[in-house]
């Protein structure tokens, strides 16, 4: 005990003489919802907390937390809300032997709240009130069994299912299968064993070696669940009342739930130029992640999933810059996600998981008009999303992003308008082939205008329109999305060590009704952001 004392003794004091630097950083993000139909209003505080990093001066020692609280929705606050949302770490970086740097980091990200979190299941007479809800009485049957069916398929229901609702005897036959398969669904999902969620942490270490204007690295992160206990429901004795009987147990195999990500990497120094003029930032990587279970039929059945990506910069050409990217990802297990394209965030994509992606792109952006910055980015990509061949959906995403940005009055305004033409070819294991587009189309006039040489107000506008081209039932239909908004942003600086920001935005959302297949208002939202930092 002596010894401990001592040695606690002396680490304090060194830290004392090494002298600190860091920073502390409050928070707060809000968001309230008022909703046309059915007439309701929502207050969510989305994020709200402390975030402090701590470096000791010349040790190579640091330190901190994000201490914080989510999704804290007037009424409905749980404790998990805001007790598992916080973690801590600590950090020691080696000196530089060489062109040689290596740190090695840990973070524990403990959830103090672990009670399982159910899903209520609806009585059958609750769930078929709410199907008929979603048709008015004087459509047609087939009309009203086509809208289900479509609801079904976003719902991720079984192809043989929605074919069921579409061959229902009439209307309100289909809108009972709709609510029986919805129910069946959260029963099973419910059904499914889960790992008890205590938090996790994380060990993580890189070795880098940087040779002229090229570091060549390695990190690796390990994550260990703080728990290797999982709880699974019993559908026999399944009770929607008090959300079912769960069985807990011991998981045998600890090691399937502890992941490992290992990446190689190479980059070049920014800015400078790599083997010949005018090719910069060049970047590649590859990377695996895996867990390390016990049982399993061979070494390849602990892997998740392989990806890499390779990108370069390219501007010799006068006023022209020139940027390549190609990417892939193959998952082993279907947990991750397929892709950072804003078409694969719409619909078309809703729940789904891929077993592979492999995406290309080429972007040119131009700046020889004074003021004016012009790009087009085509792309395309190939998306696999089944993991049974029997029933293999290929899906192939292709277009070009669009963007142009003009600066006036000493660069105090800035008008920006982008623009998505994208389509999507599905292909079935059937042969059958449909196409899809989406356009999104986005306006936006900004103005910095500096009251003091401290104190910034950015008054804002964004107009933004999506629509989403299909063909159904051997016709074209055109759903589209337009959302305002306004927003006003503000930044004040009083000192050195002190920054002050926060914003209001209010988004107004229009869309198509599903009740009745009209265009109209749908929702306005009003969000906060509120953000103190001392360095």
């Amino acid at each position: 005990m002596k010894k401990t004392l001592l040695l606690t003794s002396l680490v304090a004091s060194m830290v004392a003489m090494a002298g600190t630097t860091g920073s502390v950083e409050g928070y707060n993000e809000n968001e309230a919802t008022f909703v046309k139909n059915p007439a309701s209003i929502t207050f969510v505080a989305k994020k709200i907390g402390v975030k402090t990093e701590v470096k000791v001066n010349g040790t190579g020692f640091s330190f901190g937390g994000d201490f914080k609280a989510e999704d804290l929705e007037l009424g409905k606050v749980t404790k998990a809300n805001y007790l598992n949302h916080s973690s801590v770490w600590a950090k020691y970086e080696l000196p530089e032997i060489k062109g040689v740097k290596t740190y090695v980091k840990a973070t524990v990200s403990p959830k103090f709240d672990t009670t399982p979190e159910y899903e209520y299941v609806p009585t059958l007479d609750d769930a078929k009130k709410e199907a008929k809800k979603l048709y008015e009485a004087t459509e047609d049957d087939t009309t009203v069994k086509n809208k289900l069916a479509d609801i079904a398929t976003k719902e991720g229901i079984s192809a043989e299912k929605v074919e069921a609702i579409k061959n229902a005897n009439d209307k309100a036959a289909a809108a009972d299968l709709l609510a029986q398969d919805r129910i069946d669904a959260l029963k099973a999902k419910n059904a499914v064993a889960k790992r008890e969620d205590k938090g996790n942490a994380e060990l993580e270490g890189q070795v880098s070696y940087k040779y002229d204007v090229l570091t060549f690295g390695f990190n690796s992160k390990t994550n260990f669940p703080l728990s290797n206990k999982q709880y699974s429901y019993e559908l026999a004795d399944y009770d929607a009342s008090n959300h079912g009987s769960r069985t807990i147990k011991d998981v045998k195999d600890y090691g399937a739930t502890v992941k490992s990500t290992h990446k190689v990497f190479v980059e070049s120094e920014e800015g400078k130029d790599v083997f010949v003029k005018g090719l910069k930032d060049v970047k590649a990587n590859v990377e695996i992640k895996h867990n390390y279970a016990k049982t399993v039929a061979k070494a390849g059945d602990r892997v998740d999933y392989v990806s890499g990506e390779a990108s370069a910069k390219y501007d010799a050409v006068k006023d022209l810059e020139l940027e390549g990217k190609v990417a892939f990802k193959k998952n082993f297990k279907s947990t991750e996600k397929i892709g950072d394209y804003k078409v694969l965030e719409t619909k078309l994509f809703e729940k789904k998981e891929a077993r592979y992606i492999h995406s290309y792109e080429l972007k040119g952006t131009y700046t020889g008009v004074k003021h004016l910055t012009l790009s087009a980015k085509p792309f395309v990509a190939h998306v696999n999303l089944s993991k049974d061949e029997q029933s293999r959906t290929d899906k192939v995403v292709y277009g070009v992003e669009l963007g142009t940005e003009y600066k006036m009055l000493n660069d105090k305004l800035t008008l920006t308008g982008k623009s998505l033409l994208a389509g999507v070819h599905d292909r079935k294991i059937d042969e059958t082939k449909t196409n899809t587009g989406v356009f999104v189309f986005d306006a936006n006039a900004k103005y910095d205008y500096s009251v003091t040489d401290k104190f910034t107000v950015s008054p804002e506008a964004n107009a933004n329109l999506e629509l989403l081209v299909s063909k159904k039932v051997d016709k074209l239909v055109t759903e589209p999305t337009l959302t305002l908004t306004p927003k006003v942003s503000a930044e004040y600086k009083p000192t050195d060590t002190l920054t002050l920001k926060g914003s209001v935005e209010a988004p107004v959302k229009f869309g198509v009704n599903a009740a009745n297949q009209k265009f109209e208002y749908k929702q306005t939202q009003v969000k906060t952001s509120l953000n103190l930092k001392y360095e």
